[in-house]
């Protein structure tokens, strides 16, 4: 079994540990944020592309993170973050989420992206995300917008640190 199935075989075993509907509830994930972030007109006028282009430009500010991109096909690393960002922010949270969250978590973490480093990219992609919004959005509308934004984020970054935690403790090769 080569690296790429060792790891897709590693994030479904360790989904299946993942409940995501007790995570929906912590997070307080529900219909209203659903409804909201459906509302998301960054989603519908294609304005994902330029907070995708605007976060490579941060990560290439650090010697650390421009490192960890060389050899990889940065085009598809940003299509790949584009698909990830359009089913978070379109609330498809199901086992397949997770399993693809978990998979994005374990790629980091043999990468050896820290985790305060990764925490460092989410609140990055939060604040262009909130910056983009504000543009397409009324303010009456951006209270709640936002705070639907922040849940699926906090969600979403769970799931992936889980892979960090749940593969470092008990999915050594």
């Amino acid at each position: 079994m080569d690296d790429a199935a060792r790891m897709t075989d590693r994030a479904m075993k360790l989904a299946e540990r993942v409940d995501i509907d007790g995570r929906l509830a912590r997070f307080q994930i529900d219909g209203s944020t659903q409804t909201n972030l459906r509302q998301f007109k960054l989603l519908r006028s294609g304005g994902l592309d330029p907070v995708i282009s605007r976060f490579y430009e941060y990560v290439h500010r650090f010697p650390e993170t421009q490192a960890m991109l060389k050899g990889h096909d940065e085009d598809r690393l940003r299509q790949r973050q584009k698909e990830h960002w359009r089913r978070l922010l379109s609330c498809e949270f199901d086992r397949s989420y997770v399993h693809s969250c978990l998979l994005v978590g374990l790629a980091h973490y043999h990468a050896r992206v820290s985790p305060h480093t990764y925490m460092a990219a989410y609140s990055f992609f939060q604040a262009e995300l909130l910056r983009s919004a504000m543009k397409l959005h009324t303010p009456a509308e951006m209270e709640a917008l936002s705070i639907s934004i922040g849940k699926v984020i906090m969600l979403d970054m769970s799931i992936a640190l889980n892979a960090y935690i749940l593969d470092a403790v008990s999915m050594k090769p």
